[in-house]
């Protein structure tokens, strides 16, 4: 919805209430403006008569301050609920985000489409008018003096670059054909300006894109997140290839961080509410009505591990690490991984909420 208005999402969630769906959002905005996309979600599911699901709820560094901190950002959330909003969040427990490197594009540039932006993008004329646009956005808004927070976790064009982050590419680039090196430090990063670093992002936009790691956020802030009663764990995480890349380590793991770290090492949430977080909670969000609970005629979806041992392996310069101290996974009812192997067995299926039985489909 990011090109859409308020009011046409406002229209679509209508018939997605309809049908009992669930509007799940990431947000318009999650820096300055974020107190505003949180009153744009919840106008949505005011004026739409649809509950609500913000995705992957978070608060970049840069604007801690700004805002209020997530006190502010989760205050607005309990005064929506208290004013009768059914509203949710998820969570993955983590400092960086991922998503593409188009996000370090200008909104302008990328509104028309792919090819239109890759026009803009290619044209040495307006290419002063996209590094101001950069410029205003990094080093005014936000104050960032280096782009080192980003790293490249895939990218077919320049494989090279992938554990590399923005200020050591722009380095790489400046350096002579040929030129061999014998580890990242030798990289001369302070003779790079941040211009030199919008560029390289450009020019990895234009080679066919990257996947990224954003390494923006503030550890205070995760927790207190977590702790609060509505937020569920999520690892917004597609299916990794093991070894491909060097992916965000949610999608290993997520669920071992939070049972491991956030549970046993510093007893921020009790286990209890760790996994009502990862199971009832998001059940009852997304009206899965036979999942989530250990109940007779609920689908037998058993997770066996050990409270003592149970940790992610997985790191952001070291991702593809399974985590450990789990001993049984069932999915409906049959085993998919026993004594430290999965099985073999692919049991799992898609799950539909509400709306799709409603609909007809």
């Amino acid at each position: 919805g990011q090109w859409s208005s308020t009011e046409e999402i406002i229209e679509l969630a209508k018939v997605v209430g309809a049908y009992g769906g669930i509007y799940a959002t990431h947000m318009r905005n999650e820096g300055t403006q974020i107190l505003d996309a949180i009153e744009e979600a919840v106008r949505i599911g005011r004026e739409s008569g649809c509950r609500v699901q913000i995705s992957h709820f978070k608060l970049p560094t840069d604007y801690v301050a700004r805002v209020g901190g997530s006190q502010a950002t989760l205050a607005r959330v309990d005064a929506a609920r208290q004013a009768g909003l059914e509203i949710w969040l998820d969570q993955y427990p983590y400092t960086a985000s991922s998503t593409s490197i188009s996000t370090l594009i200008p909104d302008w540039v990328l509104a028309n489409g792919r090819e239109e932006a890759r026009r803009i993008l290619s044209d040495e004329s307006q290419l002063p008018r996209v590094l101001e646009s950069m410029k205003q956005q990094y080093e005014v808004r936000r104050g960032r003096k280096s782009m080192a927070y980003v790293v490249i976790a895939a990218c077919r064009e320049h494989p090279e670059y992938v554990g590399k982050n923005l200020q050591q590419i722009a380095a790489l680039r400046k350096m002579p054909p040929g030129t061999e090196l014998l580890r990242d430090a030798d990289l001369p990063v302070e003779a790079v300006t941040m211009e030199d670093q919008y560029r390289a992002a450009i020019a990895i936009y234009l080679a066919g894109g990257a996947t990224c790691v954003f390494h923006a956020m503030d550890e205070d802030q995760v927790s207190h997140i977590l702790r609060h009663p509505l937020v569920s764990v999520a690892s917004d995480s597609g299916v990794r290839e093991f070894g491909s890349g060097q992916p965000h380590p949610r999608g290993y793991g997520t669920n071992a961080r939070v049972l491991g770290r956030y549970v046993r090492q510093l007893k921020l949430i009790s286990l209890e509410e760790a996994v009502r977080k990862m199971t009832a909670m998001p059940a009852a969000a997304f009206r899965f009505s036979d999942r989530g609970l250990l109940r007779p005629g609920f689908a037998a979806d058993i997770v066996v591990f050990d409270p003592e041992t149970v940790a992610d392996r997985a790191t952001f310069e070291q991702p593809h690490a399974w985590p450990e101290g789990f001993d049984l996974v069932v999915v409906n009812g049959q085993p998919v991984f026993h004594q430290g192997r999965m099985t073999g067995k692919l049991p799992g299926r898609p799950l539909m909420g509400p709306g799709h039985a409603a609909s007809g489909k």
